[in-house]
């Protein structure tokens, strides 16, 4: 039966939470993952070492998925719960890191590793979090270099925006008081405050003009 017209899909599936869970030692954070609600409201953490202060040693940030990303996420974690397994078959396929995808529904939770799957919505699924991840990765080196490398932020926002066109980072309302203290920052190049202001707009997000 097809979906009535106005209702968003991920609402009618009976998924509480969905969590996915990356890690591939190597790379910058190696371990790192998000945990969403059905609505769109969630939390990407980067994993670090525990502390007495901190047990989880989680580094958390609050995200908002819309709903166009939203229905890929639930559709593919659905696929979790089917019980024929998420990884590949196939042999000799290239390691691009360890993927934990899962759902909670009541006091059920569906999990599945794999590093390659041959379902194509598991993949979907997995390709959005780890672009919405770069988008809030670069989001942080953007801040970083805005206190120390203000130099380093025109080749960065480049790098931002070609990957935003190309859909390799995506969600980018979620670094939106990043881009916006770019912009409020007399420090910064205008034509890296430019850059930030039309990614604001492309995501839909008003530009905060400096007073």
């Amino acid at each position: 039966m097809p979906v009535p017209k106005g209702v968003n899909l991920a609402m009618l599936m009976p998924i509480d939470t969905l969590v996915f869970d990356f890690e591939r030692v190597g790379f910058e954070p190696p371990h790192w993952g998000f945990e969403i609600n059905k609505d769109g409201h969630g939390r990407y953490y980067v994993k670090g070492k525990p502390t007495e202060a901190n047990p989880s040693g989680n580094d958390w940030h609050d995200v908002i998925v819309g709903p166009q990303t939203l229905e890929i996420l639930m559709q593919g974690v659905t696929k979790v719960g089917a019980g024929k397994g998420c990884e590949t078959k196939a042999k000799n396929i290239a390691q691009t890191g360890k993927k934990k995808l899962s759902y909670v529904c009541s006091d059920v939770w569906w999990i599945c590793e794999f590093n390659y799957s041959d379902d194509e919505g598991v993949m979907k699924a997995a390709n959005a979090f780890q672009s919405m991840a770069e988008t809030i990765q670069i989001g942080e080196k953007l801040k970083h270099n805005l206190r120390y490398d203000r130099l380093s932020l025109d080749a960065e926002m480049d790098a931002l925006v070609e990957e935003v066109k190309s859909g390799s980072a995506i969600e980018v309302q979620n670094i939106a008081p990043v881009l916006q203290s770019l912009i409020d920052d007399d420090r910064v190049m205008e034509r890296v405050k430019r850059k930030a202001g039309r990614l604001l707009e492309g995501a839909g997000i008003a530009v905060k003009q400096i007073p």
